[in-house]
C-alpha cells in the first residue's frame, strides 16, 4: 500500500531529532565539563530518551502515521543499543517494545479493515454494473463485517424482489388463462402447484 505524504513527513521529523540529539549532546558536555566518561554516558542516556519519546509520542491512527512511526524506530533502537547495561537502557528498550507491540496491533487491524473495504468494493462494482447473478454470488462469500460495508446492497435485493414479483406473476397467469378457457382439470392441478403468494395473484379463482 502506498502512503502519501510520510516520507517528507518522516524526513523532516528526523531533521528535528538530529538537532533535538546534538543539543542533548552539547549540554552533557556543558553540565560535565571534563569528566568525559561520565559526561558521553549522560549525553547518550539523553539522546536514547530523546529518540524514544520521539518514537513513543508518535501518533500511529493511519497507515500514514504508521509508516512515519516505524521510520523513527531504527533511530531509537540505535540511540538505545549505544548505552551501557543497566536501567537506563532497560527501561528505554521496554517502551520501544511496548509501541512496537501497539503500533503492529494497529498496523494489522487498519490492514484488515483496508482488506474488508476492498472485498466490499468488489461487490459494490458488480451490483453498479447490474450483473445480479455475480454480485449475489460474490455477496455471499462476504464476512457479515464486510457485507455491512456494501453500500448498495438494496439495489441486489430491491432487483431480486422484482424478479421474483414477475415470476410469481407470470405462474398466476398461467392459471388465469386455463380458468378462463375453462379447461377446469388443467387449471386445478396448475393452481395446487402456485405457493401461497401466486395462489393469492389468480384472479379469477373464484
Amino acid at each position: 500500500m502506498k502512503v502519501l505524504g510520510s516520507q517528507s513527513s518522516s524526513v523532516g521529523i528526523a531533521k528535528s531529532l538530529r538537532i533535538l540529539l546534538t543539543f542533548a549532546l552539547m549540554s552533557s558536555l556543558t553540565l560535565y565539563g571534563s569528566n568525559t566518561s561520565f559526561a558521553d554516558e549522560a549525553a547518550l542516556e539523553f539522546t536514547a530518551q530523546t529518540a524514544v519519546d520521539a518514537y513513543v509520542d508518535a501518533t500511529y491512527g493511519t497507515l500514514a502515521e504508521i509508516a512515519i512511526a516505524e521510520g523513527l524506530k531504527p533511530d531509537a533502537e540505535a540511540a538505545v543499543a549505544a548505552l551501557a547495561d543497566g536501567t537506563p537502557k532497560t527501561t528505554q528498550t521496554d517502551r520501544i517494545a511496548a509501541r512496537t507491540l501497539q503500533i503492529s496491533t494497529a498496523k494489522e487491524a487498519l490492514l484488515a479493515a483496508a482488506a474488508d473495504q476492498t472485498a466490499a468494493d468488489a461487490v459494490i462494482a458488480l451490483i453498479t454494473a447490474t450483473t445480479w447473478g455475480d454480485a449475489r454470488t460474490a455477496y455471499e462469500l462476504l464476512t457479515p463485517g464486510q457485507k455491512a460495508l456494501v453500500t448498495n446492497y438494496a439495489a441486489l435485493t430491491t432487483h431480486e424482489d422484482e424478479v421474483a414479483a414477475a415470476a410469481d406473476q407470470t405462474a398466476a397467469d398461467a392459471v388465469i388463462a386455463l380458468i378462463t378457457a375453462t379447461t377446469w382439470g388443467d387449471a386445478r392441478t396448475a393452481y395446487e402447484l402456485l405457493t401461497p403468494g401466486q395462489k393469492a395473484l389468480v384472479t379469477n379463482y373464484a
